[in-house]
């Protein structure tokens, strides 16, 4: 896209062609929310103004956890609960969580029965943690609300205190946005606020 940052073009190179073996993410420090009318071709490529932003949520946990990322568009992953195409529950074992929201921008109250869902198959008591992309299309107010709505059912009805939870993070239907390569193992740095794949994730 035409008005993206220098340091998006840099992460996407980097994690498509130049392999390491670790890779810690920074968040861009500000987002856009959709694209300019791309049938004025003065506006072909180019993406909505700038916001700034309010940066990664640490909404809990402690210390350093590890696990394999797994995930996508929460709308998505509905669509396959149910089917052959969905996880065996011993497959959740050590993962990180990946979730994000669609421009279609799905209402809190359907966001917190779709995560309450996977408290109910036990997936909470199975995964290390979870990390959220930016709500996209939310205001201020709707994002601390869904940030609380996470912790009451994660931490209250759940019991999961201790699972590490990242919210507001650059991925998902926002731009710039993270490439985050599935199957590979990450490190949620809770102490440090960092987070980071640590492992190579090209061959």
């Amino acid at each position: 896209m035409k008005n993206l940052p220098e340091s998006f073009e840099r992460q996407v190179k980097e994690m498509l062609f130049e392999p390491k073996a670790t890779y810690a993410y920074i968040p861009y420090g500000e987002y856009a929310e959709g694209y300019l009318d791309w049938r004025d071709e003065n506006n072909l490529g180019k993406i909505k103004e700038f916001k700034k932003d309010d940066g990664w949520k640490f909404l809990q946990g402690k210390g350093i956890v590890k696990g394999e990322l797994f995930g996508g568009c929460i709308e998505v992953l509905e669509m396959i609960k149910g089917t052959q195409f969905w996880p065996k529950s011993e497959f959740w074992y050590g993962k990180i969580l990946i979730l994000e929201t669609s421009e279609e921008k799905p209402t809190i109250h359907e966001i917190d029965h779709e995560i309450r869902n996977y408290g109910m198959q036990g997936i909470f008591d199975r995964i290390n943690g979870i990390i959220f992309g930016r709500a996209r299309d939310y205001s201020a107010e709707e994002k601390l609300e869904l940030e609380k709505r996470i912790i009451t059912i994660v931490r209250d009805e759940f019991g999961r205190a201790d699972l590490p939870i990242i919210a507001n993070m650059d991925f998902g239907h926002t731009d710039p946005q993270f490439v985050l390569p599935l199957g590979t193992r990450a490190e949620i740095d809770c102490e440090n606020k960092k987070f980071g794949i640590v492992e190579a994730w090209l061959a």
